[in-house]
């Protein structure tokens, strides 16, 4: 599955990649990108995501966690968190590939409701071996590309798809709390929203 994931962002990359190596796709929130080389760190402020790295290598900072995201991992950023990223295993003939889904909150509420599931206890942001249930969702997204007509009325599905397995699987306990308009992680995403959009003026402690 990893390999068939693979060759479809590596395809999909070369036809439509900027400069910077990001191709954007048509559903929104879907973002590949493609790196022929080692990059320095980048900083960010990134909001609640998925990432699947395929090929290639990448180091993360998150608060006073560091880790190596490799080929077959995916890292969940489950709230607005400042990241340091820096692409470490990347070359001309094997660049650094990786998928990459923005969370949407109200899916994974409405996910959670059918699920009957609460969020557990672990919320941080976190990496692990991507579930083959989330790279095969992955793969249908970029290959539905070639047909726009039925990307057009499947897209939806697809990325309500992607939600599910997400709690479904490692990474369930880590994004549960999206789902949930009153966790702390939601709260703290929306004092944050609430910074990046009125950066340039005084914002009172008690709002």
């Amino acid at each position: 599955m990893i390999a068939a994931l693979t060759r479809a962002i590596d395809r999909y990359t070369r036809a439509h990649a900027n400069a910077d190596g990001i191709a954007r796709t048509r559903i929104p929130g879907v973002t590949l990108l493609r790196a022929s080389g080692t990059r320095d760190v980048k900083y960010a402020i990134e909001r609640p995501l998925i990432c699947l790295v395929t090929q290639g290598a990448k180091h993360v900072t998150m608060g006073g966690t560091s880790f190596t995201v490799s080929a077959g991992d995916s890292m969940i950023v489950s709230s607005n968190v400042p990241t340091l990223t820096r692409i470490v295993a990347a070359d001309r003939r094997a660049p650094y590939l990786s998928f990459s889904l923005r969370l949407d909150p109200q899916v994974i509420a409405d996910c959670l409701a059918e699920m009957n599931t609460s969020p557990g206890s672990k919320y941080p942001s976190t990496y692990a071996c991507t579930d083959n249930e989330v790279r095969d969702v992955a793969l249908r997204m970029i290959r539905l590309h070639d047909r726009p007509a039925s990307l057009a009325v499947l897209q939806a599905a697809l990325v309500r798809e992607m939600h599910h397995w997400l709690l479904a699987g490692r990474h369930g306990e880590a994004i549960a709390h999206l789902g949930f308009p009153d966790s702390h992680t939601i709260r703290i995403s929306r004092a944050i929203e609430v910074i990046r959009a009125e950066f340039d003026t005084a914002i009172p402690v008690e709002r």
